[in-house]
């Protein structure tokens, strides 16, 4: 049903020309690899039924709201000398994030002979990284002000229209501390998710691009996601070709009984099954805002500035999710055990009206509204895997004074 329901509106949108039907491809390309993992789940009670609909609606809520993004030809702001200096800033800054990841990654990847236990076990990272020959440190402040690096994507488009090529090429270096981030711990969600970041930029401000380098982007692009992908299957061999637990998961009635090519549909399929059996166990015992605000919660914690250990939300998690503390359930099951039904519905209706204020007018769009747009997009595009606001959380924070510098004596606002 939830298929049928993505492919009709997959139909509806298809003219549109809007960032709108990249979401939901992604939600059709996802439930379509449901097939060949075996893992539907049965529609055979009235409550199953309400969270299929309750499922649909959230997506909804989620993804339409975006199909005023099409068609821009411009982006602009009007203070071009404070912009940059804001720019040379968040370049500075984020070139420590780029050497400290740079670094750990090619020690975790020299050294870290077993990546399921370097993951999953307990302490065994934080070991690893107490060991390296620098402070430790390093990695956990790089570790929060990567999150400037987001902002280094719109800025890397917003050079690119102007034809400033330099700044725009020093933008997307450093925007890779995203991935760099990832690898320190052998992520392969990491490309996953700022491919899908960028893609979605790149088809929402492709007007604003020239043609002489579209042809360029296009073929970066190839490259580097021909070595992404190379990682990904590289680290996906590493982690199931011997993992006889993970092989004992395959269902019998899967057309994939081979761990590592299971893995990959999986990880793109898994969410829906997670999804409706969370949803089909809740009981209104929820994370109470744990799952949104974990980092930001963590990092006061971490200095005393409230009482919280988070030994206690793995622990919740645990308890709560006995079968799928660890894996992807979606976003509509994380928002429904992190704020209920009530005030899910609530964050969707306003998270919709932020996007539809944000929205291009007349083929133009304000860089001020793409620093927030690069953070809120990660919702839909991220919703087959799990809710991204815990990830955006410190982000947002960060992009207040960046909005508190460039908004004053700017004429121009969101």
């Amino acid at each position: 049903m939830i298929l049928l329901y993505f492919l009709l509106l997959f139909v509806v949108y298809l003219k549109s020309r809007s960032i709108v039907i990249f979401f939901i491809l992604l939600q059709v390309v996802s439930l379509l690899g449901i097939v060949f993992i075996g893992q539907d789940f049965p529609i055979d009670t009235l409550f199953k039924f309400f969270n299929l609909l309750l499922t649909i609606v959230i997506l909804t809520l989620i993804i339409i709201p975006w199909q005023g993004y099409k068609n821009i030809t411009d982006i602009t702001f009007s203070n071009e000398a404070k912009l940059k200096k804001l720019t040379k800033f968040l370049l500075i800054i984020s070139i420590f994030p780029f050497i400290t990841f740079t670094i750990t990654s090619t020690f975790v990847f020299l050294f870290v002979e077993d990546i399921n236990t370097f993951k999953y076990a307990e302490g065994v990272s934080d070991e690893f990284y107490y060991s390296l020959p620098f402070d430790v440190r390093a990695i956990i402040l790089s570790a929060y002000l990567y999150g400037f690096s987001y902002f280094l994507i719109p800025l890397h488009f917003y050079y690119l229209a102007k034809k400033n090529y330099k700044l725009s090429f020093w933008c997307f270096v450093l925007s890779l501390n995203i991935v760099l981030f990832g690898l320190t711990y052998f992520s392969r969600s990491v490309f996953v998710h700022y491919s899908l970041i960028y893609i979605s930029f790149l088809i929402i401000l492709y007007g604003t691009v020239e043609s002489r380098i579209k042809r360029y982007i296009k073929r970066t692009m190839f490259v580097l996601l021909f070595f992404m992908l190379l990682y990904f299957v590289n680290i996906s061999f590493k982690r199931f070709t011997e993992d006889n637990l993970y092989a004992e998961t395959i269902p019998s009635n899967s057309f994939i009984q081979d761990p590592v090519l299971y893995s990959y549909f999986d990880y793109l399929s898994q969410w829906y099954y997670n999804n409706m059996y969370v949803l089909n166990t809740y009981n209104f015992k929820n994370f109470n805002g744990q799952l949104s605000l974990q980092p930001l919660l963590s990092l006061l914690g971490q200095y005393g500035l409230i009482s919280y250990d988070p030994a206690y939300y793995y622990a919740l998690r645990q308890q709560l999710w006995p079968l799928h503390w660890y894996t992807f359930n979606g976003f509509v099951a994380y928002s429904i055990y992190d704020l209920g039904y009530i005030l899910t519905i609530i964050f969707c209706l306003v998270y919709a009206f932020v996007i539809v204020r944000l929205k291009p007018i007349g083929n133009q769009i304000s860089l001020l509204n793409l620093f927030l747009i690069v953070l809120l997009i990660q919702v839909p595009i991220l919703a087959i895997f799990y809710s991204a606001i815990g990830g955006i959380v410190i982000p947002l924070l960060l992009s207040v004074p960046i909005f508190l510098y460039l908004k004053i004596s700017t004429k121009k606002t969101i």
